[in-house]
């Protein structure tokens, strides 16, 4: 091989994924862009600059109907997802479909609900959407937060005698934080349910969405923020997947593109948004420091 092409499969510059993604035009028969954020780099979350950076590839490449958007990421910020679906939705005039290659997760899943269809593998996982906080590099729920204030609240309501071990613990907690949090809750699952109810949920009261999605909005169901869900749990609870089996003719595209995706999100970009024609990247950053191996992203 090359040095040239040697290179250029290291670095795994845009002009060597491009094929890839005119394979998944043909085969889905619809406009595709890439959505990535890495699970390496701190700054590799769903934020508010990404509707802006996938704006920018939608009016480049002028798609206008028939979106389909590959999503891989760990998630981010809810209402980040919720301005991205917006975003697609007003280019895709007639709505726009999702295809999970690995892993969406978090508010990247609130993202494949606003879509009209979720595309997964047979090893594709979304899943639960309770908010989470970083706290000392770690995330930890929001909802173990307040089911431990709520308990600290019980027990020293219920307390005979002292009370003043159970308020030195409760000092700790800032009450209107406890409400803030309460409101983070109460909108993750409103927004869910909203955008189920527009479309692969169309016609179902909010009272029976919230039921079939329980293993999504439901911490004391899932247990663990990071548990999988995969397609076919998905389609038990309602949700419109379209089944890209292992067999399939186009999945050693879909995988072959994945881990092209892999090298760059482990190495260079926090998040990466392009189609055939256009792409933009971001590099990443641990700890304050930008890290950027080569390449010709721009």
């Amino acid at each position: 091989m090359p040095i040239a092409d040697l290179q250029g499969e290291t670095q795994q510059a845009h002009p060597r994924r491009v094929p890839f993604i005119q394979k998944l035009e043909a085969h889905f028969k619809r406009p595709v862009v890439v959505f990535q954020t890495s699970f390496t780099f701190e700054n590799g979350y769903i934020s508010d600059d990404d509707a802006l950076m996938l704006e920018e590839i939608l009016v480049d490449s002028k798609i206008r109907k028939d979106l389909l958007l590959v999503v891989n990421s760990p998630g981010g910020i809810g209402l980040a997802a919720e301005r991205i679906i917006r975003v697609c939705k007003k280019y895709s005039t007639n709505g726009f479909e999702v295809l999970v290659p690995h892993q969406a997760k978090s508010a990247a899943t609130i993202l494949c609900f606003g879509a009209s269809k979720i595309w997964m593998g047979e090893t594709s996982e979304i899943g639960p959407i309770d908010p989470q906080l970083r706290i000392s590099r770690r995330q930890v729920s929001v909802h173990n937060i307040l089911k431990s204030y709520d308990g600290m609240l019980d027990r020293a309501s219920r307390a005979r005698g002292r009370i003043e071990p159970f308020l030195q613990q409760l000092s700790v907690y800032d009450p209107r934080y406890m409400e803030q949090l309460r409101q983070e809750m109460r909108l993750s699952e409103a927004m869910a349910v909203q955008l189920l109810r527009q479309g692969m949920m169309k016609g179902r009261s909010t009272a029976q969405v919230r039921q079939r999605i329980r293993p999504f909005i439901d911490p004391e169901q899932t247990l663990e923020h990071g548990r999988p869900i995969f397609r076919e749990q998905a389609e038990q609870c309602g949700l419109a997947i379209g089944k890209v089996d292992i067999a399939d003719t186009i999945w050693p595209t879909i995988w072959d593109l994945h881990m092209r995706y892999e090298h760059v999100m482990g190495t260079q970009s926090a998040k990466l948004v392009e189609s055939a024609s256009a792409s933009f990247a971001l590099h990443g950053h641990i700890h304050g420091q930008a890290v950027h191996h080569g390449g010709d992203e721009p």
